[in-house]
């Protein structure tokens, strides 16, 4: 069967029939791992319709999707066979091994040869003697962390592509979209040229106006107006950051809102007799803490027939590996610990506190699954920089000005490419225009001339500059190295965008009064 064919939605009913039956049942430890699956499958989509399922989140990804179902399928497995013995339809194999005396290999599936090999072994030694429930149990918790680690992956920040405010409010009427986006970047951009007029005045006695020629009202016009192109762009970027931390938000109460499908009816006979029944509304609702939904929104309606309006992110088999942690743990190399010259830091919000049983947790800012290794300071500080992303082009005349960036190095690769220069091989000399590196290679190199003055050695010697060359585009600051200048508009950029994370990521209403408190 090949991928096309697996249908994961229809996997997952299954394995919830029979998580349901044995939550029932009241077997022994059932209840947090069903508790746990459910969880894992709300937070992909997996029973949901269209574009908001996890078969089209995974459609383009074959190898991904094959892994998931061979996940589902084992657990499924595990879960049948724990069933058969809780309803008495066959007896755990450690007593069909005492009453037969030997192993026949009778039993078909494999994880149940695995268990005979392991008893009969046991029988025959002093090893402790393996019982089949509990190996069933252990493997069932180890193909729910397994599910949960490849969760991460699949949901990583760094595999999201960036949305615009159109796709953010496409909920909106179109008439109504584009006057609010307009009176939101209005006010946002209001925003940053008061933070800039703020920053200002408090670094003033660090500033050498007299040098720059510049008078206090000249600076704030300069550098903090909301005619300046940087504070207009950061004010636009503000928008969109605010945006889709709303969107994020309601996107997880969107998913969360979907009912558990019912179990299907199991076509056994003595089944009520042999197992006491609970109550419906115990099996039914979705713990609305575990999805970081708030507790009033318990009420959902039931499993759509078609789509709701949101679309899972495609996913690229490429930037999904198994076989490291890359894809789930950011570089640190990335984290900003941005402490500026005149000693200023950026603090951020600490990781959350508590961890789910399963050791994984949902972001409060992304609702994305992360593991445990998130909590560790500078791992944290990553993702939170790949959910911001606090960096954009600081050049005018950029001609991708509102792309945003999560990694300070993908951002500064980005910029260097405003300030490519010609280098001369010989030299550490660089040259602003081709017609002086032309010059100096006849004046100085006449004997090499043909040959670096070839079209590829040209284009070669045309890249990024090692030395600044302009003053810092938001404050009277002059540089002497190219890395200074670098980490200090880093250190601008991460303190504009700092005021876009929620301050209460759990506060519903807080969402509701954002684009109003700010605006006075």
């Amino acid at each position: 069967m090949g991928s096309d064919d697996i249908s994961l939605g229809s996997i997952g009913i299954k394995i919830l029939d029979t998580f349901q039956v044995l939550n029932t049942a009241q077997q022994d430890g059932i209840t947090p791992h069903f508790q746990r699956f459910r969880l894992w499958a709300h937070g992909l989509g997996l029973f949901q319709h269209g574009h908001a399922s996890l078969d089209y989140r995974v459609r383009d990804a074959e190898v991904v999707k094959a892994r998931l179902a061979e996940m589902l399928n084992t657990l499924q497995e595990h879960l049948e066979n724990t069933l058969s013995i809780v309803r008495g339809d066959r007896p755990p194999f450690e007593e069909q091994v005492n009453e037969r005396g030997d192993d026949d290999g009778s039993l078909s599936d494999t994880s149940t040869s695995s268990v005979a090999s392991t008893t009969s072994s046991s029988s025959n030694s002093s090893i402790e003697p393996v019982y089949e429930l509990e190996f069933r149990q252990r493997a069932i918790i180890n193909t729910i962390d397994a599910l949960y680690t490849l969760a991460a992956k699949i949901r990583n920040n760094r595999n999201r592509t960036q949305k615009t405010m159109n796709e953010l409010l496409r909920r909106l009427p179109s008439h109504e979209r584009e006057e609010h986006i307009r009176h939101r970047e209005q006010v946002e951009i209001a925003i940053v040229a008061y933070l800039q007029r703020q920053d200002l005045l408090r670094h003033l006695h660090q500033f050498d106006l007299k040098s720059s020629g510049l008078t206090y009202d000249s600076m704030v016009e300069k550098y903090a107006s909301e005619s300046n192109f940087l504070v207009k762009r950061t004010g636009i970027a503000n928008a969109r950051r605010k945006q889709q931390f709303i969107y994020w938000k309601e996107h997880a109460k969107r998913i969360a809102r979907v009912t558990i499908p019912k179990p299907v009816q199991r076509p056994s006979e003595d089944l009520a007799t042999k197992i006491p029944q609970a109550a419906p509304d115990q099996l039914q609702v979705m713990p609305q803490e575990l999805l970081g939904a708030s507790s009033h929104d318990v009420s959902a309606p039931s499993l759509p027939e078609h789509s709701l309006a949101t679309s899972a992110t495609r996913l690229d088999d490429s930037l999904v590996r198994f076989d490291d942690t890359q894809s789930t743990v950011s570089f640190r190399s990335q984290v900003s610990a941005a402490t500026t010259a005149q000693g200023n830091k950026i603090y951020w919000p600490p990781p959350p506190l508590e961890l789910e049983d399963n050791g994984f947790f949902i972001c409060p800012y992304c609702k994305t699954i992360c593991s445990r290794k998130y909590l560790a300071s500078d791992t944290w500080c990553s993702h939170l920089m790949h959910d911001l992303e606090p960096y954009h082009c600081t050049y005018q005349d950029c001609q991708e000005p509102n792309r945003l960036y999560g990694s300070y190095h993908d951002w500064r690769d980005h910029e260097s490419t405003h300030v490519r220069v010609w280098h001369c091989y010989f030299h550490d000399f660089e040259f602003d225009t081709q017609q002086e590196y032309i010059h100096h290679m006849e004046q100085q190199h006449p004997d090499s001339k043909s040959e670096h003055l070839s079209p590829e050695l040209m284009a070669a010697a045309f890249r990024p500059s090692h030395r600044p060359l302009r003053d810092c585009p938001l404050c009277p600051t002059r540089f002497s190295t190219l890395q200074e200048m670098h980490d200090h508009i880093k250190h601008h950029l991460e303190r504009l965008a700092r005021c876009c994370l929620p301050t209460d990521p759990s506060d519903d209403h807080e969402d509701q009064i954002s684009g109003h408190s700010l605006d006075s």
